[in-house]
């Protein structure tokens, strides 16, 4: 006995959206994304991001203020080392789903881990600030110890 599944319109209209624009995100994306909603808090299933990470989307819901809340998984420390390291593609692959559900679901949407980017973006930048003000007092110290200052 067969059983089918029935894929929810607005899964069909991202999946749709998202492979137009794989070609954008080139190798980041490694796969169009698969998913399927349940009817009553449900799952949006996903696909393979930058580095094999598994990224599970945990939920399309109605918001309070947003019309819909898309919950994302993992967006702890995990999701964040491979921006520190560098690998900008993981952010901007995030940032592609983001506008392409932004697009499809309404200006309303949000990320769950929007919020938790934000956090991490600021954290990322005061770290930045700090190491470059290290620097400038390394050099400021090597130079008075010549004699500049």
């Amino acid at each position: 006995m067969t059983t089918s599944t029935t894929v929810d319109p607005i899964v069909e209209e991202i999946n749709q959206a998202l492979a137009k624009r794989s070609d954008k995100f080139g190798a980041s994306l490694s796969g169009p994304v698969t998913a399927s909603i349940l009817k009553e808090g449900g799952t949006y299933k996903s696909q393979k991001f930058v580095g094999g990470e598994d990224f599970l989307l945990k939920g399309i819901r109605p918001g309070k203020r947003a019309q819909y809340i898309i919950e994302f998984e993992p967006f702890d420390a995990q999701g964040f080392v491979q921006m520190e390291l560098g690998d900008k593609q993981a952010f901007e692959v995030c940032k592609g789903l983001e506008d392409v559900l932004i697009e499809i679901l309404g200006q309303d949407a949000k990320l769950g881990w929007s919020k938790a980017r934000s956090k991490f973006l600021k954290e990322h930048k005061q770290a930045r600030e700090d190491a470059h003000q290290v620097e400038e007092v390394g050099k400021y110290e090597q130079n008075r110890s010549w004699g500049m200052f």
